[in-house]
């Protein structure tokens, strides 16, 4: 696709998102040098925090393939924390649970809930907050949809 073909509308579309994604990147590097975390790892150790979950269901949860997921555990694993334990009875089933440390480290990741974005998102009204989320859901199901080829 050049840029002759593509509708300003679109243009426009891509540098507010561009705009949003340098935001973003900002932030991830706030939370990197407060707690030396990747927003996936951060991500993961969210997900984890309540229960363990089977690496399988952790990659497609965080849209990781089976070697991306391998290595963000390994490194959380070298850290302390989190724990990967194999299932007796189907070795080729791996779950992942916290430790102490994660549950510690996660407990100070109040960063992005009193972060600006947070506090733009709950000025929304009600409405415009449930149509923000589909759109961003149905736009990252799509980027990722022409990532893996299926469009």
């Amino acid at each position: 696709m050049t840029d002759s073909i593509i509708a300003d509308d679109a243009r426009e579309a891509v540098g507010a998102f561009l705009r949003i994604a340098a935001l973003v990147e900002t932030m991830s590097g706030e939370l990197w040098r407060s707690h030396q975390l990747t927003l996936t790892q951060a991500r993961l150790l969210r997900v984890i925090q309540e229960r363990p979950v089977a690496a399988g269901r952790l990659a497609g949860k965080l849209g990781l393939s089976a070697a991306s997921l391998t290595r963000v555990l390994e490194r959380l694993e070298e850290r302390g924390l989190l724990e990967r334990q194999v299932d007796r009875s189907d070795r080729r089933r791996v779950t992942v649970s916290i430790t102490a440390g994660g549950r510690d480290t996660v407990g100070g990741l109040k960063f992005w809930m009193a972060s600006p974005i947070t506090a733009a998102i709950q000025k929304m009204g009600d409405e415009d907050r449930r149509q923000f989320t589909e759109i961003l859901d149905r736009f990252l199901a799509d980027v990722q949809a022409y990532q893996g080829g299926t469009h």
